[in-house]
């Protein structure tokens, strides 16, 4: 299986887009169609389109084992991630079951029962088949779901695809790896290849939508990752930001200062002030895609990060834009539509606030009514 980055592989988030389980079986059969009943030699997973390390090391330790710290590979599937079903008691809390069910992978539950929302946290690296959850979660739950990021998604597609072969027929005699893997081991790879089917991704626009809609890093990464290969022949981050801030300075956007480390802005060595952003959101209001991308931004009080945002004000449904969050960070950049009908970009950045969450962003909702209300 060679990859080429497609972030929705066997993801649930599309229509019409099979989930990992189905699309194996799937594959499976096409494989057995073309007079395929046996292999002699390994289910081979190829991510070497990107780059090996999918985490970056500026990454905080904390987030990389979440879910939505899931790196970008060459071969992604199932967005990357698996969930633990836990229940508890007004006093126990255990792991149930795990989906999908990762080979290998072990888990040591340190999760207590307490306080009302989700503050279980899964901690972990890539590439190691160990995980380690802590926190809490509320009692007397049923079927309660944390979620975290695959050690290995290349590896755990090769395993499957195995598993729905078998189930269909056709005998594997050997292990499935990784193309990274027999690297590390020092054996050949061999790269001729002989195409017996290609699967097609999303569009580009319906993978714009759902990363603005939902903050979905896996991919925005992977964004970033394909303009390298596409801009440069290298799938990496570096490429990837090389090509991107090249584009902006033939657009004239000053780039003074700034600094792109990843595409998710996990990393907190990424920098931009408020001109900057407000000079690339104007800049795109002059591109043909304007419309296409303004779609795919979340709307206040209506819809993705937005939802409860400004909900019941004059500004619901008059600001167009992407949210960003991290410790004692928060952002909103984008578009409103002013009482006068005119359209208007903005950017907000608070770092270090001093008082709650809650509490910071009812004071920027203040800000996006008196801007809807010019």
């Amino acid at each position: 299986m060679r990859g080429t980055g497609d972030p929705t592989l066997g993801s649930e988030r599309l229509d019409k887009m099979l989930r990992y389980d189905s699309l194996m079986v799937t594959w499976a059969k096409l494989i057995k169609q073309k007079g395929i009943n046996q292999i002699t030699g390994k289910i081979i997973a190829d991510a070497s389109v990107f780059e090996d390390y999918a985490t970056p090391g500026s990454w905080n330790w904390d987030d990389i084992g979440q879910y939505y710290g899931a790196g970008s590979y060459g071969l992604n599937i199932f967005e990357n991630t698996f969930t633990l079903y836990y229940s508890s008691t007004s006093s126990t809390c255990r792991v149930d079951s795990m989906f999908p069910k990762i080979e290998d992978l072990t888990v040591w539950n340190d999760v207590k029962v307490g306080g009302g929302g989700d503050e279980a946290y899964i901690y972990g690296a890539p590439d190691n088949y160990y995980r380690y959850v802590t926190g809490t979660i509320p009692v007397n739950r049923k079927a309660y779901t944390v979620d975290g990021s695959m050690p290995d998604p290349p590896l755990f597609l090769a395993l499957e695809l195995k598993k729905a072969l078998i189930n269909n027929g056709v005998k594997v005699d050997q292990q499935a790896t990784t193309v990274y893997a027999m690297k590390r081991e020092k054996l050949t790879v061999n790269n001729e290849r002989k195409n017996l089917y290609t699967h097609t991704s999303a569009p580009l626009s319906d993978v714009v939508y759902h990363t603005n809609q939902k903050s979905n890093n896996l991919y925005a990464e992977t964004i970033l990752k394909t303009i390298g290969k596409k801009q440069l022949n290298d799938g990496s981050r570096e490429s990837g930001t090389k090509a991107v801030t090249t584009y902006y300075k033939n657009k004239g956007i000053d780039l003074a200062g700034m600094n792109i480390e990843d595409g998710s802005g996990l990393s907190r060595m990424n920098v931009f002030t408020t001109k900057q952003m407000c000079s690339i959101l104007n800049m795109q209001m002059k591109e043909p895609t304007f419309e296409q991308f303004k779609k795919s931004l979340p709307i206040a009080g209506k819809s993705g990060t937005l939802t409860t945002v400004a909900d019941n004000t004059v500004a619901a449904g008059k600001v167009f834009a992407k949210s960003g969050s991290m410790y004692k960070v928060r952002s909103y950049s984008g578009y409103v539509q002013t009482k006068s009908g005119e359209l208007l970009s903005f950017c907000v950045i608070v770092n270090n606030y001093t008082c709650g969450s809650v509490e910071i962003k009812t004071k920027l909702e203040k800000i996006m009514v008196l801007m809807a209300g010019l």
